[in-house]
C-alpha cells in the first residue's frame, strides 16, 4: 500500500469551567474574530486570573498562520456590583455613553450573566450603538444544558445587527466529557475509524490498478 496520512485535530487538555480562553483563541485561530480592537466587559462572575487569560488569547498573534491572525488592543471595563437594579442600569449607561468608540472601536466582548446580558442590550439598543457598523459578541456565564434559553435577548435584536452568543450547552452524562482518559479514548476511537477509512481508500485504489494491469 501506499502511504497515507491522517490529520487529527488537538485537543487541549482544559479544567471544566476554564475553557473560555481556549474558546476565545479557537475563535482567533479560525477567523471567526478577526478585530483589530476590541472594549472588553465583564461582571463579578469571572476573577482577574480568566480576565488575564482572556485578555492574552485576545492579544495573541499567529505568526506561522497563512492568513496572518494578528494581535489586536484591548479596552477593558469591569463592571460594578450593585444590589439596586436602577444603579446598575446608571452605572451601564453612563458607561456605554462614556466609551471612547472614535478611539477604540465598536467591537465589543461582554463576559456577563444572562441578567445583565439582556440588561446590556436594551441600553446598548436605546443608545443606538448597536448597528450594523458595530459587533457584539456575548460570553453568557450562568447557562447550562437544563437552563440555556437566552431567546429572550431576540426580541432585542433588529435587522442589520452583527450580535452572537457563546453559552454553554454541555450536558453531563456517562459520556466523555473531560479528562485525559476520556479524550484518550477519543482520540483512539478517531485513529481507528480514520485508518479504516484510509485502508479501505486504498484498496480500492489498488484493486482499480491491479485490473488495469491484468488487461
Amino acid at each position: 500500500f501506499s502511504h497515507f496520512l491522517i490529520n487529527f485535530s488537538q485537543i487541549p487538555i482544559v479544567t471544566p469551567g476554564e475553557e473560555l480562553p481556549q474558546v476565545i483563541l479557537d475563535s482567533k485561530a479560525q477567523h471567526s474574530v478577526s478585530w483589530k480592537s476590541a472594549i472588553l466587559l465583564y461582571d463579578n462572575t469571572f476573577d482577574r486570573d480568566m480576565i488575564s487569560r482572556c485578555v492574552i488569547a485576545l492579544s495573541r498573534n499567529f505568526p506561522d498562520d497563512a492568513n496572518q491572525v494578528m494581535p489586536l488592543s484591548v479596552t477593558i471595563y469591569r463592571i460594578r456590583e450593585s444590589a439596586l437594579d436602577w444603579n446598575r442600569r446608571k452605572y451601564i449607561r453612563n458607561l456605554l455613553k462614556s466609551l471612547p468608540t472614535k478611539f477604540i472601536g465598536t467591537n465589543f466582548m461582554i463576559l456577563v450573566t444572562t441578567e445583565l446580558m439582556l440588561m446590556i442590550m436594551e441600553i446598548a439598543k436605546d443608545l443606538h450603538i448597536v448597528n450594523p457598523f458595530s459587533q457584539w459578541f456575548y460570553v453568557v456565564s450562568d447557562t447550562n444544558y437544563i437552563n440555556s434559553n437566552i431567546s429572550a435577548a431576540t426580541t432585542l435584536i433588529d435587522e442589520g445587527n452583527n450580535i452572537a452568543f457563546i453559552y454553554n450547552f454541555t450536558k453531563d452524562s456517562s459520556d466523555c466529557v473531560n479528562g485525559i482518559k476520556c479524550h484518550c479514548n477519543e482520540v483512539l476511537k478517531a485513529f481507528v475509524l480514520g485508518l479504516s477509512k484510509a485502508i479501505r481508500e486504498e484498496m480500492a485504489v489498488y484493486g482499480q490498478i491491479s485490473d488495469e494491469v491484468r488487461h
